[in-house]
């Protein structure tokens, strides 16, 4: 008897956590439905001007954890996904032409001895600002354009 119960404690235990949250963006007038599952890379921004990007985790009904900041669900006025891939490209993208920047200017002033060739390190110098804050080219879902957001439990399948 103590066995079966300890099994069915077991059981039911893991059934309970094996539930996974996810956040649901919904369009009630374009009749779709994206579903982002926690600790998923997301960029957001809110209510109060402030952009936050990074994996989140979900709190209660409520509230999402990112960045170690707390962020209420109706404090979100704009949402999208940012994934891992996507970020080192683009990013290893504007490195790679920022030092193709840099070389040729460095390369053209050596040989032809031209001081206008430093000004190669002009465009070098926004490539790398984009390979440090690289741009999210994902379409964001915006609250002003219908969107809606809710913290919703899937099973684990």
């Amino acid at each position: 008897m103590k066995i079966h119960f300890l099994l069915f404690s077991l059981l039911f235990t893991i059934i309970t956590f094996s539930q996974n949250k996810a956040l649901k963006i919904t369009n009630s007038t374009l009749q779709k439905q994206i579903i982002i599952k926690e600790h998923k890379r997301i960029r957001l921004k809110t209510k109060n001007g402030e952009r936050l990007s990074g994996r989140f985790a979900i709190l209660d009904k409520n509230y999402i954890l990112i960045k170690h900041r707390k962020v209420a669900i109706d404090e979100i006025i704009k949402l999208k996904r940012n994934p891992l891939l996507a970020s080192i490209i683009i990013s290893g993208f504007f490195y790679y032409n920022a030092a193709t920047a840099l070389t040729v200017g460095f390369l053209i002033y050596v040989i032809t001895q031209n001081s206008a060739a430093i000004l190669l390190s002009i465009p070098a110098t926004t490539f790398i600002y984009g390979g440090i804050k690289p741009p999210n080219l994902l379409k964001g879902h915006k609250t002003k354009k219908d969107w809606k957001y809710e913290i919703i439990t899937i099973p684990d399948s």
